[in-house]
């Protein structure tokens, strides 16, 4: 009888179109079926995990979840369908501190096969008419660009919903005093803080009123089908917009700008690949899962 597993993605073609291609690849060698579901970014970052994990085999996490998936006893870890030689292979050739993010009491609750971060983005063709220069280095220079384009039909934009805003909150903080804006342990500091919120209001009030209910997703679409927005300080890049034929226009994704600290970074993103410890069929979820995950299909047909 064919095994049919049950999967949740988000909807988005870059995390639609690779599963669907190994899929597709998977299905013609195997006597079992994936069909896979879509929830918004809002749902991927909210939704509960106990309405996912009870209901698909596969389910894509955002490693904010790891700690819940380790004490709920919804996921199965990656130790119990995974060897130890492939773990160290994810462990050692992941991108930054993707693998480490779903690491939870000494196990590995989900593979990270998307890494994000968040980073600046431009329209080159929009930004060139202005004349000024290279894009904001600066969160100084970001506050005065986007005061000065507020009036203009080629805006300055960033993703102010509640998750984003909360995120932009941190880097930025990071960025004005560095790592002790919140150290392991300890409350945000307090006057980082408040300088973190004072320089995201003045942004609030001069940014594309798109911002402030807006994620990722929606400000990249705006930013790639019109020519609304030119510029974004920090939002989680999709490399989709940076290719030819994407969109009607091209992203490109920079450096998040920096402040006085010097330190340069901002918030982990990406998505991670877990097994349902509630799945009936968690062996061949797990096949599927390994190969999804697996070197030659993230550096191939994932990639592709």
């Amino acid at each position: 009888m064919t095994v049919t597993l049950r999967g949740m993605a988000w909807d988005h073609p870059r995390a639609r179109n690779p599963l669907d291609a190994v899929a597709a690849e998977w299905m013609r060698v195997q006597d079992a079926r994936i069909e896979w579901d879509a929830r918004p970014l809002k749902a991927f970052e909210d939704q509960p995990l106990e309405e996912l994990a009870t209901t698909y085999d596969l389910v894509l996490i955002d490693h904010p979840f790891v700690a819940t998936a380790a004490k709920s006893g919804l996921i199965a870890p990656v130790d119990d369908w995974a060897n130890v030689d492939y773990l160290e292979d994810q462990a050692a050739h992941s991108i930054g501190p993707s693998y480490a993010s779903y690491s939870w009491g000494g196990k590995q609750w989900a593979l990270a096969i998307d890494a994000a971060c968040q980073v600046s983005a431009v329209r080159d063709d929009l930004w060139s008419l202005l004349q000024t220069g290279p894009p904001p280095d600066t969160w100084a220079r970001v506050a005065g660009v986007a005061e000065a384009l507020r009036e203009e039909k080629n805006r300055v934009a960033v993703p102010l919903n509640e998750n984003h805003a909360y995120c932009a909150f941190l880097s930025v903080g990071v960025s004005l005093v560095g790592h002790k804006f919140w150290r392991p342990g300890k409350a945000v500091d307090p006057g980082a803080g408040v300088a973190s919120l004072e320089l995201l209001r003045r942004l609030a009030a001069t940014v594309h009123p798109l911002s402030r209910d807006a994620d990722p997703i929606a400000i990249s679409d705006c930013m790639s089908r019109t020519d609304e927005i030119l510029y974004v300080p920090l939002m989680f890049g999709y490399s989709s917009y940076a290719r030819e034929g994407f969109r009607p226009h091209r992203l490109v994704f920079g450096d998040a700008p920096r402040g006085p600290s010097g330190v340069r970074g901002s918030v982990l993103g990406g998505v991670g690949l877990s097994v349902s410890a509630r799945s009936a069929h968690r062996k061949t979820a797990a096949e599927l899962a390994r190969l999804i995950a697996s070197p030659d299909v993230q550096r191939g047909l994932y990639a592709r």
